[in-house]
């Protein structure tokens, strides 16, 4: 249950809601709730037995078990959505709107027309539509006519704004025959929180059967969604987004300013000490986020190891703790690895 503390619990204007809800007559809500409450208090690990025998009552799919007798892996996301619809319906804010359409809904304006090859004349459609979470599509690379290969899904907001532009064939009422159309959807409102799910399934029409992409997918430390929005809402988010841009720019500029000023400014006497409690930090930062060696932690504190770390600095640190055997650090050993911090946080 992972996925449920850090998509919804996280969420604390949404987690507040459902918690203080009463009234509420739906089982696998009441437990949600229960999860929520023993999350807020617990100091150990909980299990939440209760709340996964109603989830199976109201899905018996998520009960189904291997022939080993093991329990089968089933979809997180098909789960949150069952989850998200029974709340939506159980809880309701002052005004009478679902709780999760408050928090979470995403509305769109979505276009379809025919496709310009298809040789006929439509007038464009326009329907609103809602969702919860902006989908990621996740495209391999794909082999051009010189033989190359392109198109390959890198980035989150890339495979988000393939998701947002889509084909569909459909009967054409102008042609007479079936058609290929397209579909270009918008946002028209954007939620207090911005789930996002990446979509690693396709249908392989070769085979007839679903296959899944295994690309790794990079995360941006802050989501612009400018681009998917629609020109009535990009004009109402522009003056925030153009500040929050300028601030950041600044920012960025200011940090770089401060570390050329850092590496060109000599060590004070006590400094080795104050750089080997900065180090220790950054490690601990390093290996939250799963770092595989020091030389990754540069791209999360953006500092240059092997510049910072002198001898007397290395003395100071732990590394019997990580496994270091001190390549990047200006120290090197007969087998000569980079340093790996190990066993702490997972890492």
């Amino acid at each position: 249950m992972l996925w449920l503390r850090q998509v919804l619990k996280n969420a604390d204007d949404f987690a507040d809601t459902v918690k203080s809800a009463s009234g509420v007559s739906d089982p696998l809500v009441k437990e949600t709730q229960n999860v929520f409450k023993r999350m807020e208090s617990a100091t150990e690990p909980i299990e939440p037995i209760s709340f996964w025998e109603r989830l199976k009552q109201r899905k018996p799919e998520f009960g189904q078990r291997t022939n080993e007798g093991g329990w089968m892996q089933q979809d997180a996301e098909e789960c949150l959505t069952e989850l998200l619809n029974c709340v939506n319906n159980a809880v309701k804010t002052p005004a009478g709107k679902g709780s999760v359409d408050e928090n979470f809904a995403i509305e769109m304006e979505v276009e379809t027309k025919l496709d310009e090859a298809e040789g006929g004349s439509e007038e464009p459609t326009k329907r609103p539509e809602k969702f919860y979470k902006l989908a990621c599509h996740i495209q391999g690379p794909v082999q051009q006519a010189d033989g190359s290969f392109k198109g390959a899904t890198d980035m989150l907001p890339q495979g988000i704004m393939k998701g947002l532009e889509d084909k569909l064939e459909k009967t054409s009422p102008s042609l007479g025959r079936n058609a290929i159309y397209q579909t270009k959807s918008r946002v028209t409102r954007l939620p207090k929180f911005l789930m996002t799910q990446l979509v690693r399934f396709y249908y392989k029409t070769d085979t007839q059967k679903r296959a899944k992409v295994l690309r790794p997918i990079k995360f941006p430390f802050m989501l612009d969604t400018y681009d998917f929005c629609a020109p009535e809402l990009q004009a109402k988010i522009k003056g925030y987004r153009d500040k929050k841009l300028e601030k950041q720019r600044a920012e960025e500029a200011e940090a770089k300013k401060a570390k050329l000023s850092h590496n060109e400014t000599p060590a004070a006497a006590g400094a080795p000490a104050a750089a080997g409690r900065v180090l220790l930090s950054e490690l601990s930062l390093a290996c939250a986020h799963a770092c595989k060696d020091l030389a990754d932690l540069g791209r999360y504190a953006k500092l240059r190891l092997p510049q910072l770390m002198t001898s007397d600095v290395h003395a100071q640190l732990p590394w019997g703790r990580w496994g270091c055997r001190g390549r990047g650090c200006g120290e090197q050993d007969a087998g000569g690895g980079r340093g790996r911090p190990r066993g702490v946080n997972g890492c």
